[in-house]
């Protein structure tokens, strides 16, 4: 028989690495796999209680629409939320 293999071998360091940051989550177009893959890699880092750091540029509320209904649940549970807001300083440089 064949060995059962991981088709997605880079997930793996992002789930036992000792801090996680996961850097605008809701930068890129969401799929369907790019949502399974943070349901896989944030519901690993939940059930063996290790530490993420997330940041994102939509409100909290919205964050569903991005990565998925599951992965915000999820991130419900497990995260303190710490909205940051204040001037956008790349708009101001440009100006």
């Amino acid at each position: 028989p064949q060995a059962h293999t991981n088709p997605y071998p880079v997930l793996e360091p992002a789930k036992t690495v000792g801090l996680l940051i996961l850097d605008d989550v809701a930068a890129a177009k969401p799929t369907v796999w790019t949502q399974e893959r943070l349901y896989e890699l944030i519901d690993e880092r939940y059930t063996e209680q290790r530490p993420l750091l997330i940041t994102a540029d939509v409100p909290p509320k919205k964050l569903d629409q991005w990565v998925g209904p599951r992965v915000a649940s999820r991130l419900t549970e497990i995260c303190s939320v710490q909205v940051l807001d204040g001037p956008d300083h790349r708009a101001a440089v440009a100006r």
